[in-house]
């Protein structure tokens, strides 16, 4: 097993950022946008945050409370809704939901 590698840093001094995530990825990503939040910070961010199914939503509370907020825009994608009540985006992260943030 190797990795991860490279830098994993925020730019304060950011205009915009895009976060992307896939399951537990979120997690050093929430961080960055709780800062954002603390911090008041001007800086307009979207997650493109991809998950099996519903039920498999990390900070889901916390994340639909930033967009309500109008602290964070959220984009949730499912590539396994099947089964469940999900009307939103579906697949896997791809160039297409990269262009929705």
């Amino acid at each position: 097993m190797e990795g991860p590698y490279g830098k994993f840093v925020f730019n304060e001094n950011s205009k915009e950022v895009v976060f992307i995530a896939a399951g537990t990825g979120i997690a050093p990503l929430i961080s960055m946008i709780r800062y954002i939040k603390d911090k008041k910070l001007p800086i307009k961010s979207s997650l493109l945050y991809s998950v099996r199914k519903p039920e498999n939503i990390i900070y889901y509370r916390e994340l639909l409370e930033l967009e309500r907020d109008k602290h964070l825009k959220l984009f949730l994608t499912m590539t396994r809704p099947e089964g469940t009540e999900w009307k939103g985006l579906t697949g896997r992260i791809d160039k297409k939901g990269i262009a929705l943030t």
